[in-house]
């Protein structure tokens, strides 16, 4: 594998090699076939196909087009960079597929100028952005459904609870005033003047 890599160290124990042609964070192809069922990694890997240039995406393709030659080069700048979140401006004169060097997996989605865009497995194992011609802000963040289910239940637990113990304390006070002998209307006086609910 190491045919078309530079040595850069040797010594007893290893051998370090330099990939010259080792790709960027993220680049723009204008050129997108579907996927081969893994047979587009043999293409890539071989050469055969060019990955600065091609892409192979599963699921419907998206629109685009050659570059304008005439015009400046396609630019992608990563501007931010998280765990679960990554930013970038993105420059194009034609439509294109934003590639990125992130491994793929569900929940991860993708605005391009602040608009939901879906988020495309691209050559078997990457992320693929779909991008218009322009000038564009694209923000790619982890939002697995798994999370949203269980900030829903939480808050929904939070809420049962608080409501559990305001009428144990309602039911509390109303005990203790019975014990204490105070007539009913002496009882609903004191519950509205301190704000709670009264039969």
């Amino acid at each position: 594998m190491a045919y078309y890599w530079n040595e850069a160290y040797r010594d007893d124990l290893v051998i370090v090699y330099e990939n010259p042609t080792v790709f960027d964070r993220a680049w723009i192809v204008h050129d997108v076939r579907p996927a081969m069922d893994g047979q587009e990694l043999q293409l890539l890997n071989s050469r055969q196909v060019d990955g600065r240039v091609t892409a192979f995406v599963d699921g419907p393709l998206p629109e685009v087009a050659p570059p304008a030659g005439s015009g400046p080069g396609d630019k992608v700048v990563v501007t931010r960079t998280e765990p679960e979140r990554i930013e970038l401006r993105a420059e194009s004169s034609a439509p294109g597929l934003l590639v990125l060097s992130e491994v793929y997996a569900e929940g991860w989605t993708a605005t391009v100028d602040g608009e939901r865009v879906e988020v495309l497995r691209t050559n078997h194992a990457l992320r693929g952005v779909p991008l218009p011609a322009g000038e564009h802000e694209v923000v790619v963040t982890y939002e697995p459904e798994s999370l949203r289910i269980g900030l829903w239940s939480t808050g929904l637990a939070s809420v049962a609870m608080l409501g559990i113990w305001g009428w144990a304390l309602i039911d509390w006070r109303r005990r203790g005033w019975a014990r204490r002998g105070i007539p009913p209307h002496r009882e609903a006086t004191d519950a509205a003047y301190r704000g709670l609910p009264t039969e």
